[in-house]
């Protein structure tokens, strides 16, 4: 574990609590995180997998780990707690 991955899943799982609890409590949408698999996380992970380490590769960055990843997205699958349904 590095200290960008904590930062950054940190970071991440912050955005997913709060529109999550908008998405689902305000805006009174299906549920953002409703189950074992929530698709937000799998889907940024999948995002950060195409997308964003390639731009990090060709900006000369040191692009995340697996085991950031992993980091990054164990916090966010905790972050799911917050918005879960009731």
């Amino acid at each position: 574990m590095t200290i960008r991955a904590i930062v950054t899943g940190l970071l991440l799982g912050a955005v997913v609590a709060a529109l999550g609890y908008f998405s689902d409590w305000v805006l009174q949408l299906t549920c953002v995180a409703s189950d074992l698999m929530p698709v937000v996380v799998f889907g940024l992970l999948l995002v950060g997998l195409l997308v964003l380490n390639p731009v990090m590769r060709l900006l000369r960055l040191r692009p995340l780990s697996a085991a950031e990843m992993a980091t990054i997205a164990a916090l966010l699958l905790v972050a799911c707690v917050i918005p879960g349904p009731d």
